[in-house]
């Protein structure tokens, strides 16, 4: 069991590290670990998940052990944010689940070039095979790069 849900994001994508800032404003009273997925092997008692799952989307991890991934996530971290649980009802509405699976693999297959142009985005073909992104990275200049 884990002690709260944990969000697997790929830290190596712009993209992906600014909507989970995102989520971690909403999340104000921090009910959700973001972790980038490399450093999965800081938390105990995570279902091992493969690179090559983790490349492809980020997975949600409930108290309870069981994996959300991709677009499944969503609805399964509503119930944990502000608000969240009167969003949750729409996943139940038919068709709207396979929807947002649909989108959200659109938008992973293309998120590294979503967004302003980034060095700190790394196309998936720049890593070594099976190098899953650990850290964020600031800009070369030192500069940080925040949303407006």
């Amino acid at each position: 069991m884990l002690a709260k849900p944990v969000l697997l994001y790929d830290a190596g994508c712009g993209f992906c590290r600014r909507w989970v800032r995102r989520l971690e404003r909403w999340d104000r009273h921090d009910r959700i670990m973001c972790l980038p997925a490399g450093e999965r092997d800081q938390v105990s008692g995570l279902p091992p998940i493969s690179n090559d799952a983790l490349e492809r989307a980020m997975h949600f991890v409930s108290p309870d052990g069981r994996l959300h991934p991709g677009g499944q996530a969503l609805p399964a971290m509503l119930p944990y944010l502000p608000g969240g649980r009167w969003l949750r009802p729409l996943f139940v509405i038919p068709g709207v689940q396979p929807l947002t699976n649909r989108m959200y693999g659109w938008i992973a297959a293309r998120r590294h070039g979503l967004g302003p142009a980034s060095p700190q985005c790394d196309p998936v073909d720049a890593r070594p095979p099976g190098a899953i992104a650990s850290t964020r990275r600031e800009p070369s200049d030192g500069s940080r790069r925040d949303d407006p």
